[in-house]
């Protein structure tokens, strides 16, 4: 009985330790954003065409939900697929690129392009894959 009690334990807490090991969320769109790097294809917001802004930087995001953006200027920031599927990106208060601090509906992504739109308001903003 001490025996099977001695060995319950280490089974116990190897269950335990498993099941608290973060799965990730939406495994294809993350995927697909941690696969190369990004430009700003197109940036929309409150109805002004801001895509110029964002010329010349490539947005890269990583396994370990970093993101950054390289160009003129170096920021980074964090990102995660929520539950429901949309994109949180937060770069702090970056001169340029805290406009993208939000939470992401994704509309249409691809291996080449990624469309989104923020939920409750009027952005968009489409990332087409660096060649």
């Amino acid at each position: 009985m001490k025996r099977l009690y001695c060995l319950s334990i280490p089974l116990f807490l190897l269950l335990a330790l498993s099941s608290c090991r973060k799965e990730e969320e939406h495994p294809e769109i993350s995927n697909t954003l941690k696969n190369g790097s990004w430009k700003v294809a197109s940036f929309n917001h409150t109805g002004n065409d801001e895509t110029e802004n964002y010329e010349g930087y490539a947005v890269t995001f990583t396994q370990l939900e970093t993101v950054s953006a390289a160009g003129m200027n170096f920021y980074t920031g964090k990102w995660r697929i929520t539950t429901d599927g949309n994109l949180q990106m937060d770069f702090g208060r970056t001169f340029r690129f805290e406009r993208f601090n939000a939470i992401w509906r994704i509309v249409n992504y691809n291996d080449q392009m990624i469309q989104l739109d923020i939920v409750d308001g009027v952005d968009h903003l489409v990332f087409q894959k660096i060649q």
